[in-house]
């Protein structure tokens, strides 16, 4: 599956007046985020455990990258997985369209300048994202 699939989601529910499709998709915004990302770094060799640790892993590996633009990213990835958690476990606090509509954007850049970072680039940063130190365990 195409991880971008979980984008085009988002944005059919992120102008909704339905209170769970806003919340689906602050959700599929941050996994659209998150497994670009896995994915790609994966591809250079960067290890993920492939359990929840890894959404913490992904966010400190980004903070280690040596680069402003994934340390951007790793930042909006951040916003995004806390938008999310809210959306999905706080159902007490109402969820609005401007919630909904600022994670899609926030995805949609995030993807986008990951995009636009050149294959060698990517290398470099995955170089030093193995150089970084440990991720801590739980």
């Amino acid at each position: 599956m195409n991880p971008v699939d979980f984008l085009n989601v988002a944005n059919r529910f992120h102008s909704s007046s339905d209170e769970a499709e806003l919340r689906t998709s602050i959700g599929r915004s941050y996994y659209a985020t998150y497994h670009v990302l896995v994915q790609s770094l994966s591809a250079q060799g960067i290890h993920f455990s492939r359990k929840g640790d890894d959404h913490g892993r992904l966010i400190h590996y980004l903070a280690y990258s040596g680069d402003s633009r994934t340390r951007r990213i790793g930042g909006n990835l951040r916003a995004l997985r806390s938008a999310r958690g809210r959306a999905d476990y706080n159902l007490t606090r109402t969820i609005d369209a401007y919630q909904s509509q600022l994670a899609y954007q926030t995805a949609d850049r995030a993807i986008s300048l990951f995009n636009s970072i050149s294959p060698g680039d990517i290398q470099h940063i995955a170089g030093a994202i193995s150089a970084s130190p440990p991720f801590p365990s739980p």
